[in-house]
């Protein structure tokens, strides 16, 4: 039997659909009501070897040890993945209560940081890289002082690193050790749009859930659009035009999804091809400049 042209066109549409999504999620129809409503899923876990390596102690905001309101920062830090070259390291600034442009008493301190690469199994692997300083005090940071900073710049290489940070009185006791671990991986940009469906009927809701599998950041709103293929352009299709939307910001780290958008398919609307438009910022750190990125991913909807 000879297959008229339309039904080639959309056999080969729903066959395309389904490869896609078996090849993004390794399956066609994974299940949005498992999940909660657009709360993060992970699908790659890129932190994991961290909770497997020994335990360090976490920087604190403020230290437990000398004049209170001495705070102890990371600048540059975007949490434990790092996504290609970047700056991490340790600053400490003084805050007090008081208007006053005192500084703290005097602290004689001697600061130690160290970055080095290790293994799955927390050994170094290489000579670290060191920095030291003294502190004899801290001026209040509103009054335009800057207290010490340890920034190391850490390159590009995949691998997991350590980070640590020692402090020393005077007579080389130590007062205080923290420290974490970070990861380091390549920049790639392998996120998708996915259906839980490639056809639909009336009555039925497509949902669609955003993949990112590789080492990108992603931003977006709840905003979504769905398009008509009229037969030679993609054009907005009302029947399912969104109402007001909360304007909130929401993020997507490396090898995480969320299910956030959904279409609910109505008697009145008319069959053909339709597709999910979401627009997002993609961006390798806070730090750095965003990119636009407009994601689609396509389905049928099918007369009864």
């Amino acid at each position: 039997m000879v297959l008229g042209t339309t039904r080639l066109r959309r056999a080969a549409v729903l066959v395309g659909i389904a490869m896609v999504g078996a090849l993004t999620l390794g399956l066609l129809r994974p299940s949005p009501v498992a999940a909660a409503f657009c709360s993060s899923q992970v699908v790659r876990d890129y932190t994991k070897v961290l909770e497997r390596l020994p335990p360090l102690a976490a920087p604190p905001e403020t230290l437990g040890f000398g004049p209170s309101r001495i705070f102890l920062g990371q600048p540059g830090a975007d949490g434990p993945l790092q996504l290609g070259a970047g700056e991490r390291g340790f600053g400490l600034t003084y805050s007090p209560y008081t208007e006053s442009p005192a500084p703290t008493p005097r602290l004689g301190w001697r600061l130690t940081s160290r970055l080095v690469m290790v293994d799955r199994r927390g050994k170094r692997l290489g000579e670290p890289r060191k920095i030291e300083k003294s502190v004899k005090r801290l001026w209040p940071s509103r009054d335009g002082h800057s207290g010490p900073e340890l920034t190391f710049h850490v390159p590009g290489k995949p691998g997991l690193y350590r980070l640590e940070i020692v402090f020393e009185n005077q007579r080389g006791e130590r007062l205080a050790r923290y420290g974490e671990y970070l990861r380091v991986l390549p920049r790639a940009e392998d996120f998708h749009l996915v259906l839980d469906r490639a056809e639909a009927r009336a009555g039925e809701t497509v949902f669609a859930n955003l993949v990112n599998r590789g080492g990108a950041f992603l931003s977006f709103g709840l905003a979504r659009q769905v398009q008509y293929n009229n037969g030679s352009s993609w054009v907005p299709a009302p029947q399912f035009a969104q109402g007001p939307i909360p304007a909130i910001g929401l993020g997507l780290g490396p090898g995480e999804s969320r299910i956030c958008w959904w279409a609910t398919v109505t008697p009145e609307t008319p069959p053909g091809l339709y597709r999910f438009v979401l627009r997002a910022d993609r961006f390798w750190s806070r730090f750095l400049p965003r990119r636009p990125v407009e994601l689609t991913a396509g389905f049928w909807i099918s007369a009864d």
